[in-house]
Formats: structure tokens, C-alpha cells, sequence
């Protein structure tokens, strides 16, 4: 079994043994996903259309312009957009239905940009990239590089990695890239779930606090510490979790 990672500031991570991209996986989440595609593409398109609510990833430092890779949240690590996801019944039917998904989001990398290469928050789980609105499927023209493998996006289309391993992504065309994401925690890890998201609550809450109050510091503390205060908090993530749930 992997041993579960956790990111640090400007930290690439690769896992050995993890394929770049998984073109199948024998899961219910994915094998209940793919009769739905049509759904969730006409949800999405709808929702891209009719709210305009994108908004620049946090880290603005990978970005290449600046608030070129922007995001419409529905679900973050656990925690659901309860107003948006009833504007799109089937997803937020299938969401319900598969508790091991912990993120669902709508992903825009706009004409020109580029993103760099990064890697995710952890690797205990996996990322789902549904093509919505792809205006090419040249993969030198408009892609993405986990590990060494580069692979294109196509309307409809699932790419599934681990967010974990290092990746960037660009696109050359003049037009936006829309994709929607799903992260979802792989089978090994799902027992570990609540930690997981007690674990990112916490690097998150440092990383605002690293920001606002420009203590660089705090991205120095030692995992164990960071460990001790993640479970401590795990009966708050509970009722947060509750309290947000799909």
C-alpha cells in the first residue's frame, strides 16, 4: 500500500508504481459516471453560461499570465455549494450517491495560458478531467504532462491521474479550455477519509495565515505537528462536513 503524501509549499512529488494517466479504472464512481456524461455536459455547459462566478486559483504563481486558471467551485474537499448543485440535479445526484468524491469543480484555463508544473495537495486521490468545451484535441496545441506522458482533452472524454504526480498543462489556442473535475479518493486511502480532509483543512488554514499575515514560516512546520493537530481536529471536520454536506 502507497504511503499517504501531503504537499508542502512548492513541493514535486511523484509516485512510484502509479501510472500517468488511467484510462480505465474498475470503480463504481467511474462506471456509474460514464453512462451520465451526456448529462453532466449539458449541466455544465448550462451552468458555464448562466453563472458567472469563475474564480482565480490560489495559486497565482503557477499561472502563466496571472488569473489565467480559474475555477467554479460545487464541492471542495468535502464541502458543498449547496445553491449551485441544485441547479444541476443529475450531478448532484451522482455526488450524493458516491461519497468518495470530495471535489467537483468546473475548470477554465484561458487562450494563451499556461499552468506549471505543480503537484496536487495529496496523493490520496484521484483527478477526473471531463472535457466540456475543448477547442483542440492536439495535445501539443492544448494538453497536459503528468509525469513524462502528455495526453490531449476531447469533449465528453474522461482523463483520469493522480494529482499527486507532477503535471502542467498550457493551451496555445485562442479560445478558453473547459473542463470539470472530479476528485476522488482512491480505494486504498477512503478508510483514511476524514483525516485526509482534516489534514488539508489545516495546510489550508496555515497557508491563508501565511499569506495575510506574511509568516512564510508556517509553511516550515514539521509535518508531526501538522499530523497531531489533523486528527485533534477530526470530530470538528466531522461536523463542518456535516454541516456542508452534498
Amino acid at each position: 500500500m502507497p504511503k499517504l503524501w501531503f504537499a508542502r509549499k512548492g513541493e514535486i512529488y511523484e509516485e512510484k508504481g502509479t501510472l500517468p494517466f488511467y484510462p480505465n479504472l474498475d470503480e463504481k464512481w467511474y462506471n456509474n459516471l460514464e453512462p451520465k456524461i451526456d448529462n453532466f455536459h449539458s449541466e455544465a455547459l448550462n451552468l458555464i453560461q448562466n453563472i458567472d462566478d469563475f474564480l482565480p486559483y490560489f495559486e497565482d504563481d503557477i499561472q502563466q499570465p496571472k488569473n489565467t486558471w480559474k475555477t467554479l467551485g460545487l464541492l471542495r474537499w468535502g464541502l458543498a455549494n449547496k445553491s449551485k448543485l441544485k441547479t444541476i440535479p443529475i450531478l448532484h445526484a451522482y455526488i450524493q450517491n458516491h461519497p468518495e468524491i470530495v471535489g467537483c469543480f468546473i475548470s477554465k484555463i484561458e487562450a494563451q495560458a499556461k499552468i506549471k508544473e505543480h503537484s496536487g495537495m495529496t496523493n490520496a486521490n484521484y483527478r477526473c478531467h471531463l472535457g466540456l468545451i475543448v477547442p483542440s484535441e492536439n495535445p501539443d496545441v492544448l494538453g497536459i504532462q503528468v509525469k513524462n506522458h502528455t495526453a490531449g482533452w476531447a469533449e465528453k472524454k474522461l482523463l483520469v491521474f493522480i494529482d499527486a504526480n507532477k503535471h502542467h498543462a498550457w493551451n496555445k489556442t485562442n479560445e478558453d479550455r473547459y473542463v470539470m473535475i472530479f476528485d476522488v479518493i482512491r480505494p486504498e486511502f477512503l478508510a483514511k477519509k476524514t483525516f485526509v480532509l482534516s489534514r488539508i483543512f489545516v495546510m489550508a488554514t496555515l497557508a491563508i495565515l501565511a499569506n495575510k499575515l506574511r509568516l512564510s514560516n508556517i509553511y516550515q512546520t514539521p509535518n508531526f505537528l501538522i499530523n497531531s493537530l489533523a486528527f485533534l481536529l477530526k470530530p470538528l471536520t466531522r461536523f463542518i462536513l456535516h454541516l456542508k454536506k452534498v
